[in-house]
């Protein structure tokens, strides 16, 4: 089995600003839990992913980084950048769907 190593750069919570838009070539790989708000990121093929709460969003290494966050509804969330090697490669981003009662959601909301 390869090694598998995992850097974290940057880790928070909170809701986004009310312009936040993000859209940048980025050489890390950022995980997103979505605590609630209305926003999307892009799909890597010209479409948008609607963020939905309770759901975590794995943005890859080689994927060009667009977030959207409405207005008058921030995004509230848990972020990380990391940095793995090797890195998560794909053309879209990986989504999980986390039960409420589930032990990652209890860490995340304690």
């Amino acid at each position: 089995m390869e090694k598998i190593n995992l850097k974290i750069i940057t880790v928070g919570s909170r809701k986004v600003p009310a312009g936040w838009h993000i859209s940048q070539r980025t050489k890390m790989q950022r995980l997103y839990y979505i605590k609630g708000g209305t926003g999307s990121m892009n799909d890597g093929h010209g479409g948008r992913i609607p963020f939905e709460k309770g759901k975590i969003y794995i943005h890859p290494y080689s994927l060009i980084a667009d977030y959207r966050s409405d207005p008058n509804d921030p995004i509230d969330h848990v972020y990380f950048d990391f940095l793995s090697t090797p890195p998560i490669i794909s053309d879209t981003p990986i989504i999980y769907d986390l039960p409420y009662d589930s032990t990652a959601v209890s860490l995340i909301r304690s």
